[in-house]
């Protein structure tokens, strides 16, 4: 296809990564997800110690950045 992307993140603030992928009947999907807990359910993140929690009112922030290439 000629095209490319590169998705760069601080791995301390979002120190998970998911790919997934639909492979259906001629198309084709890859999603890639940077976050601060895997996708197996709030309940169990958190039971794992893996999800960072905010209180009301509480901020953060987070770098993440995307580039796309011609190839």
């Amino acid at each position: 296809m000629g095209i490319g992307a590169e998705v760069t993140r601080n791995s301390d603030q979002l120190p998970c990564l998911t790919q997934w992928k639909m492979m259906g009947q001629g198309e084709y999907i890859l999603g890639l997800e940077p976050g601060n807990c895997y996708p197996l359910g709030r309940a169990q993140e958190i039971k794992n110690r893996r999800m960072d929690l905010l209180q009301a009112f509480e901020e953060k922030s987070i770098a993440l950045s995307v580039e796309l290439y011609d190839l």
